[in-house]
Order: structure tokens, then sequence, then C-alpha cells
């Protein structure tokens, strides 16, 4: 261990002395060059110039859970509908949808609409339990959403 930190210590003195923080023999590197070898998720790969734009239904997904951390419920709301609509348009999996629907029962909810909310969320759930490798920690937020709607129902043997 100590060997290995005398090496990083004379390796960056050596840059330090250098002062251009280059390491001699090192042919220098072009940012722009590493999108042509790298082989990046979507998401961390959006900043490349060629990569393919989000779908609707993903912006409008984001949008919506930045209007609901803001308290915008109402704007949220229509986001999420959206998202849903593009989603179920353009064949998006059941996981996503049931994230969708799962984050319109939250907003719902948050609007004092548990009528609207419960069917809304009771969809959500069957798709989280119907997907394969769904993880049960998915379906705690869908749980409890549904059991506040159902409490605000009055429905409490069914919470």
């Amino acid at each position: 261990m100590k060997v290995m930190i005398g090496f990083l210590a004379s390796a960056l003195s050596a840059l330090t002395l250098a002062g251009t923080g280059e390491v001699p023999g090192r042919v220098p590197f072009d940012p722009a060059e590493i999108s042509k070898f790298a082989v990046l998720p979507p998401a961390e790969a959006s900043h490349l110039p060629d990569a393919t734009p989000a779908p609707a239904w993903e912006k409008n997904l984001a949008l919506g859970r930045k209007l609901f951390d803001s308290a915008k419920y109402a704007e949220a709301e229509q986001a999420f509908q959206s998202a849903l609509r593009d989603a179920e348009a353009h064949g998006a999996e059941a996981t996503r949808l049931a994230a969708i629907l799962s984050n319109l029962g939250s907003v719902l909810n948050g609007q004092a609409k548990p009528v609207l909310a419960e069917p809304v969320l009771r969809r959500a759930l069957a798709l989280f339990e119907k997907t394969d490798g769904s993880k049960p920690i998915e379906t705690v937020p869908c749980l409890a959403n549904l059991g506040d709607a159902l409490r605000n129902q009055s429905k409490y043997d069914e919470a």
C-alpha cells in the first residue's frame, strides 16, 4: 500500500512540476473523439450531438415530476396525462406505463381527487405486479398512494 501511495505521489509531483498537467509521451486527447468509441446508456449519451431525442412521454414525465415537486399539481397532472397518452400511443413498456400511472395517481391524491386516483393507481399496481422482474420497492409508493386514495374515500377495509 505504501509503495502505491509513493508511486501516486511521485506521479502527481511529476505532473505538477511539468506545469502543463500533461504526461510526457501521451498523445493529446480530443474530447470530441470520445463519441466515436464510447458506448453510453441513453441518459448519459443525450448530450452528444448525434443522440436520438428522448420520446415525448419521457419529457412529459420529467416535467410532471418537476412540477409536482414544485407543488404545481394541476400542471403536473396535465404533464402526466400527456406522458400517458404518448407512452400508450408508442407502445412503452409496462413498467414505464406503471411509473407514469403511479405518478399520475399521486398527483391526483395531492389534489384531493381520490375517486379519480383509485383506478389509476389500481392499474399501475396491476402493471407493476404483472411485469416480470419488477422489484417490490417499485410498488411501495403506488401501494401507499392507493391506500391514501381508499382512506380518503372512507374505504377503510380495502385500505
